[in-house]
């Protein structure tokens, strides 16, 4: 079967000199972004398999990559601790790396609206940023003790998800940049998260082979609390659980 699929498809042209570590298809489907441990970031032509462009830098290993909601974006997560954005229009590096973090960016994720864009750490953080003004919004999301391998937004852009190798799952308001809840609790690894179309599951893989479907819809904990407690949210319950006041 996999025979049938490499004949079929076809490989791609060689391209890196290192191991690929992430890939990420363009919203449209015609470009393909691959990264490297050879520190170069490759775009790739999915129709012809031809190299579109090479970009050197950064002078590191690429840990992650995605392309904005409307394609003339790529960010590039790097082992250097920044985050680079990468325009189509410029077809080179933009000048001017985000710094903030503190250890290797390991993920990057833009929100729906394109607008912010997250990155997860090994420094334990999450960091969100205004991709316009390229740079932090607010103090970076402190929540994990241990590398965050792993963000994701909501479809609606209210939440964001981390996952971390202390074996959590973190919930974000993005609007306050406050905890929704206390952690999910997985048995090893967060490795990967993915948002329901409607929000309102959330999916989380781990090292340790299982895969959690989580409900993270608002409403669904409102009803829940009152039916169990008899009685409407006060305040801080609203704050603790929803990231709201």
């Amino acid at each position: 079967m996999d025979d049938m699929y490499s004949i079929l498809m076809g490989p791609l042209n060689q391209g890196h000199d290192g191991s690929v570590t992430t890939v990420a298809f363009s919203p449209s489907g015609e470009t393909l972004a691959s990264g490297s441990s050879d520190k170069t970031t490759i775009l790739w032509d999915v129709a012809s398999r031809q190299v579109l462009y090479q970009i050197a830098g950064p002078d590191c290993e690429v840990a992650s990559v995605a392309f904005s909601p409307n394609g003339k974006s790529l960010a590039i997560g790097a082992r250097n601790y920044n985050v680079f954005l990468w325009h189509f229009a410029d077809k080179h590096p933009s000048a001017d790396a985000l710094r903030g973090h503190k250890g290797y960016v390991t993920s990057v994720a833009f929100s729906p609206d394109g607008k912010l864009l997250a990155s997860g750490s090994e420094d334990e953080t999450v960091v969100l940023w205004d991709v316009v003004g390229r740079r932090a919004r607010g103090i970076p999301l402190v929540g994990h003790s241990h590398t965050v391998t792993s963000v994701a937004f909501s479809r609606d852009g209210t939440m964001l998800a981390s996952g971390s190798n202390d074996s959590t799952v973190v919930l974000w308001d993005v609007a306050s940049g406050l905890q929704i809840g206390g952690s999910l609790e997985h048995g090893s690894t967060v490795s990967s998260l993915a948002f329901s179309p409607n929000s309102r599951l959330l999916a989380s893989g781990s090292m340790d082979g299982r895969i959690r479907l989580w409900d993270v819809d608002p409403e669904s904990w409102k009803s829940r609390v009152r039916r169990t407690a008899n009685r409407q949210m006060t305040s801080l319950e609203r704050q603790y659980y929803l990231g709201t006041k």
